[in-house]
C-alpha cells in the first residue's frame, strides 16, 4: 500500500474535456481574491475503506487499511456527472477511545 497518497486527475469521460462546471465561478472568486488559487471545488467527496464491518474487530489496532476517496464534478461542456479526482491512500486502525461514564453528559468547558 503506498506511503503517499496517489492522487489522479480525471477529464470527463464523455466528452474528454477538462472542463468542470465550478471552475468559472472558481476563477472569478480567486481574481476577487476571495479564493486561494490552490483550492478546489466539487460537488460531493465519497470517503472509502476498506473494512467488512463482520470482520473489523479482528483487524490489529495500526494496520494500514486502503481508503479511496472521489471528488465528484459536473462537466460543464456535456453536463456529465464524473470524477475529478480519486485519492487512493492509507488509513491506521486506532485504538478505540473509551469515555468514563457521564463525560458525554458534562463536557470539559461546561459548567
Amino acid at each position: 500500500m503506498p506511503d503517499k497518497p496517489i492522487v489522479t486527475e480525471h477529464k470527463c469521460p464523455c466528452c474528454g474535456l477538462d472542463q468542470p462546471l465550478t471552475e468559472e465561478a472558481r476563477i472569478k472568486m480567486v481574481a476577487a481574491g476571495y479564493m486561494r488559487p490552490e483550492y478546489k471545488i466539487y460537488f460531493q467527496i465519497f470517503d472509502c475503506l476498506i473494512v467488512d464491518p463482520q470482520l473489523q474487530n479482528k483487524i490489529p489496532i495500526g494496520y494500514q487499511i486502503p481508503r479511496f476517496q472521489a471528488a465528484v464534478t459536473i462537466c460543464g461542456n456535456c453536463g456529465a456527472l464524473y470524477a475529478k479526482q480519486t485519492v487512493e491512500r492509507v488509513a491506521k486502525k486506532q485504538a478505540p477511545v473509551i469515555l468514563p461514564p457521564g463525560s458525554l453528559n458534562n463536557p470539559p468547558g461546561r459548567n
